[in-house]
């Protein structure tokens, strides 16, 4: 394995541990933000519509739509 591909899994073990650690102490819109921040968009749509109420799932999902309409992607 070469070093960037090693140091790349390992930044996404610690990006996992960190938003485990953001659910557990119930702070999952932070969460969210951290997945958008590093482009994880499905990881926070699933977890936007998994776990937080409706108005933060909202916001969640507007941001993504805005990202897609700013990148002209389709889903």
């Amino acid at each position: 394995m070469h070093y960037a591909q090693f140091a790349r899994n390992k930044a996404h073990i610690f990006c996992l541990d960190g938003i485990e650690l953001l659910c557990l102490i119930d702070m999952r819109m932070d969460a969210c933000k951290y997945l958008i921040s590093h482009g994880k968009w499905s990881d926070a749509i699933w977890l936007a519509k998994t776990s937080l109420n409706q108005q933060e799932r909202t916001l969640v999902i507007k941001r993504w739509a805005e990202q897609l309409l700013n990148t002209n992607r389709m889903v």
